[in-house]
């Protein structure tokens, strides 16, 4: 059976309210907004999750199954939460992905435990291609200050990488917290 818009919308903000998610981020347009916000559009009792910007479209995903539709609409939502989160209770020296993706992963999972294990599949792939790096700051700030000492950007860097080594690969969100 395909649920109407109001019906998706009844079901988001249930959801919502079970992880305290903040109203305006519950907003589920039918229409385009051409800000890049998500709205949804119902066709031939599929669901389609669009995006434009300018009045461009710039992503679709198209769906038969209310609740891969919900997991696309609380990512959204989930990362939104997570990145708040993770700005208040920032850690200097720690990769500020480390207790983004954690959140995501934890608000994901008291939704839905398969939206859990989805989010963390998702997030091991992110992790494969741009691992954790809690030196980037560290390598910047001691790059700056050897160019300011004459070295070149080059040899700078060279320094600040022998110093504060470049990530190796990780698949964990949730180490070093």
């Amino acid at each position: 059976m395909c649920l109407n818009i109001a019906e998706i919308r009844d079901h988001v903000s249930k959801l919502g309210t079970s992880i305290s998610a903040p109203i305006s981020y519950l907003n589920i347009p039918d229409r385009p907004v051409s800000d890049g916000t998500p709205y949804i559009e119902i066709i031939n009792k599929e669901y389609h999750y669009v995006s434009t910007e300018r009045g461009m479209e710039i992503s679709r995903k198209i769906t038969h199954d209310v609740d891969e539709l919900l997991y696309w609409i609380f990512k959204r939502v989930a990362s939104a939460m997570a990145s708040t989160y993770e700005f208040q209770n920032r850690v200097d020296g720690c990769d500020s992905r480390r207790k983004k993706f954690a959140k995501q992963i934890e608000i994901m999972e008291k939704l839905n435990p398969k939206w859990g294990h989805l989010m963390q599949d998702e997030i091991e792939k992110i992790l494969k291609n741009s691992p954790y790096d809690d030196f980037s700051d560290d390598r910047v700030k001691l790059c700056k200050k050897l160019m300011d000492k004459g070295l070149s950007g080059e040899q700078a860097y060279e320094k600040a990488c022998e110093k504060f080594p470049l990530p190796v690969l990780s698949t964990r969100p949730n180490q070093k917290e």
